[in-house]
């Protein structure tokens, strides 16, 4: 929503509402982002990485933006943006891994894969070559 209302101030920067409504929305995108990093100061990072010591929330952002400089705050979260869902990906895969092996040491049969969707995934364009 940042990014969509800076782009609102171009030319516009005598219109005092809309930069009230900026400043607010920077205000608590810099509080979301410092919250995000604190949640996660303290985890390492489970994974390999160049920095043996490194902590879930430098992975995730190097380092806090500074909250009066909107084009900082939005880098800031769009870097969030990139990191976090691969992130996600890999910690589930990785527990997906774990029960695995859970299960098979209990000897408990593997689940089935699940059935191909019946789902026609050709372009409708083909159709008309």
């Amino acid at each position: 929503m940042l990014g969509k209302l800076l782009t609102h101030l171009s030319g516009h920067n005598d219109n005092q509402q809309l930069v009230t409504h900026i400043r607010q929305d920077m205000r608590e995108l810099y509080e979301q982002i410092e919250h995000l990093r604190s949640c996660f100061e303290g985890l390492a990072y489970p994974f390999d990485h160049a920095r043996a010591d490194i902590s879930v929330a430098d992975f995730l952002l190097k380092v806090l933006p500074d909250a009066e400089n909107p084009v900082a705050l939005y880098e800031a979260a769009d870097e969030i943006g990139h990191a976090l869902p691969p992130l996600q990906a890999r910690i589930i895969g990785r527990l997906c891994q774990i029960v695995e092996c859970v299960e098979t040491h209990y000897g408990l049969p593997m689940l089935e894969d699940p059935p191909e969707p019946d789902v026609d995934l050709k372009d409708e364009d083909d159709d008309n070559d």
